[in-house]
This record gives C-alpha cells, structure tokens and sequence, in this order.
C-alpha cells in the first residue's frame, strides 16, 4: 500500500489555508498571549482574528472560501452557538442555584445570551423568508414577548397593564397586522418608533452603563429598526404574503 510523502500532505494541508486564515491565527494567538500576560486589551487582537474575517465575508468584502469552505464554516457557527448558549444558560443555573436573588455576575451573561437568540433569529427569518413574511414573524415574535411580559409584571395592576400594553407590545402586534399590506410605509413608522423609543425610555443615556437599558434596547428600539428597514428595502412588486 503506497502512503503519502508527509511533506506531500503537509503541502497538501496548506493549499486548504489562505493567508487570511494564517494571519487570523497568529492573531488569536498573540492575544491570547498578551491579553492574559500583559494587557486585557490585547485580546482585541483575539476578536480581530476570529471574528473579523467572517463578518467581512458576510458582507461579501472578502469572496476567499468556496461553497464547501462556506457551508462547513456554516455548521460549525450553528454549533458554536448551540454550544455557547448551553455554557452560558449551565453557568447563570450554577451562579444562581439556592439564591434568592441572581447574582450580579448574571447580568453580563444575560446580555450575551440576548444578543446570540436576537441575531440568530434575525439572521434565521431574513435567510428563510422573504422581507415581509419575515418581517411579520418577527414582530410577531416580539409583540408577544412583550405581551407576557407585560402582563406578568402589571397583571394587577389595571392602569399600568393598560398603558404599558398600548406603549410597547401594540406597536409590534400591529406592525406584524399591517406588514403585509403596507411593508414602506410601516417600515418608515417602525425606524421612526426605534429612534422615539431610545430617547423615551432613556436607552440611549443609560445603555452603555446600564445592563437593564442595554437588554431593553435589543428587545425594543433594535427589533423595530432591523425589521423597518427590511421592509423600507422590500419592491412595489413583492407579493404579499
């Protein structure tokens, strides 16, 4: 049986690798290195080398992989995610096991744990379905989510049930009713809510110091802007669902 020259195969490994993959690996690397030895803010070179090059091929910036490449980097993403979710869910069970109340440490872990299940169901609806099918969904998604919310927490309290519903799970559930028909002009009425709400709910101000305005502004302002500007993107002609 005839084996392969090793470095016949070695050659063979590394016409799989561009140099943007070998750059990106010696990045994480050195920022591992130096982050953990010298300076947390070294491991920015961490997140230029793993995370930089696949936004750029999202948005088509760079066109280095083929269709076999694209579709394996796919399934190991969806894998990473299913994997970081479930580390992330174990880790906010064991942090708050027996407590009263979470634990302060839980407030970073909520944040990362909405920004994965908001972009993978952004990123799911708008590859699956057409802008205002998915569109609906969305909202429709969220209206309900405010909805429970909203009635859990005001669910005696009829004044504050009855303003808080009109405030914030009415615009989605009717933004999901009227998608349909009138996808521009919805989406321009959405954009315009996201940038009220920001400033009503003082979002903006308190976001970057703030975990609970930072959880709220990817439930609220967020969802509303990514879907009104899907639909400003829709055609004249697209049928309606």
């Amino acid at each position: 049986m005839n084996r392969q020259d090793p470095s016949a195969r070695l050659r063979a490994y590394l016409r799989h690798w561009s140099w943007i993959d070998a750059a990106a690996y010696v990045l994480i690397l050195a920022g591992l290195f130096l982050g953990l030895s010298y300076h947390i803010g070294f491991l920015a070179l961490v997140a230029v080398g793993a995370f930089l090059p696949g936004l750029l091929r999202e948005v088509n910036v760079l066109a280095d992989r083929d269709e076999l490449q694209r579709h394996a980097a796919a399934n190991a993403g969806h894998r990473a995610f299913l994997v970081g979710g479930l580390l992330v869910v174990a880790i906010m069970m064991v942090q708050g096991w027996g407590r009263p109340e979470p634990p302060p440490a839980q407030g970073p872990l909520l944040v990362v744990l909405l920004f994965m299940l908001v972009v993978y169901l952004f990123s799911y609806a708008f590859s699956f379905w057409d802008a205002r099918r998915a569109a609906r969904r969305v909202l429709l998604a969220f209206g309900l989510f405010w909805l429970a919310f909203v009635v859990l927490s005001h669910g005696l309290e009829p004044a504050a049930l009855l303003t808080e519903g009109l405030l914030v799970p009415l615009p989605f559930l009717l933004g999901a009713w009227l998608a349909g028909r009138w996808p521009r002009l919805v989406g321009v009425a959405l954009v315009a809510l996201s940038i009220f709400t920001l400033f009503f709910f003082h979002i903006a101000q308190r976001a970057a110091t703030d975990e609970s305005s930072l959880m709220t502004a990817l439930l609220l302002p967020l969802p509303l802007a990514v879907v009104g500007l899907a639909l400003l993107s829709t055609r004249g002609e697209d049928a309606a669902p």
